[in-house]
């Protein structure tokens, strides 16, 4: 009887040993937080151990910054694009191209006031202009126009933009100015090429709707009909006076 009791006694410890044993083997429940080596292979070398788990790290890292990327494009992407439709809207009703047809036309005329005889081909109530300053002491200088239209005072301000590295293109900004309210501020650009290239439009950085878009229209469209009727003049007196010194009788 003794002997089945000490026999009972030592399979007892036994048993709280296994079970001790088994239980420090068994993970906690928070061992799922903890990233767990990957598996060695046998077949690899201690070397090219490190370069895939190296490999693996650099993976993640590039991952993890596509997907950064992609949730920050999609949180920019509407806001892009406003500025591209409001963009469109303003090249397909005319207004982009007359804001820079009237600053092409009208850059020189702050000089060619100071000149007698000239007069605009297109009257405009006190207009005025001149420079601003000049763009890190070089040629390109920022410049403004201003002149009344009904009760509206419009204002151009053109600002150049510096290229710090070779480029075929140019880039500056053309501000239109309504009173004292800013009203689109475009991005132009010019061949360098091209040496009697105008600026042309190429985006939009502000931009508020209003009859600026219309006044602005109108002005391009009567800057161009009295630039057609002084070309017409000058034919007609070019070979009027050709045609007087050619005797055909």
């Amino acid at each position: 009887m003794e002997i089945f009791a000490i026999v009972a006694v030592l399979l007892t410890v036994i048993a709280f040993i296994v079970w001790r044993y088994r239980k420090a083997r068994t993970p906690s429940e928070d061992s799922s937080e903890i990233i767990q080596p990957p598996p060695v292979d046998q077949n690899v070398s201690e070397e090219e151990g490190f370069f895939r788990a190296a490999q693996r790290v650099a993976d993640q890292a590039l991952n993890e910054e596509i997907d950064a990327a992609n949730a920050h494009s999609d949180e920019i992407e509407p806001l892009r694009q406003r500025a591209t439709i409001a963009f469109k809207r303003l090249e397909e009703s005319g207004v982009a191209d007359a804001a820079t047809d009237i600053l092409g036309e009208i850059w020189h005329w702050p000089s060619w006031m100071k000149q007698d005889g000239w007069t605009m081909p297109v009257a405009l109530p006190e207009f005025e202009g001149g420079d601003l300053d000049s763009l890190d002491g070089g040629y390109k200088k920022r410049q403004w126009y201003r002149w009344q239209r009904g009760e509206t005072r419009y204002t151009l301000v053109f600002e150049p933009r510096h290229n710090h590295f070779p480029a075929d293109d140019e880039y500056a900004q053309l501000k239109v100015i309504q009173d004292d309210k800013l009203m689109a501020d475009f991005n132009l650009s010019q061949k360098l090429s091209e040496e009697y290239d105008r600026w042309h439009a190429l985006g939009l950085d502000a931009f508020t709707p209003g009859q600026w878009m219309v006044e602005l229209n109108e002005l391009a469209a009567e800057i161009e009909a009295a630039n057609r009727a002084r070309r017409r003049q000058q034919d007609q007196e070019f070979y009027a006076n050709r045609a007087s010194r050619i005797n055909l009788d």
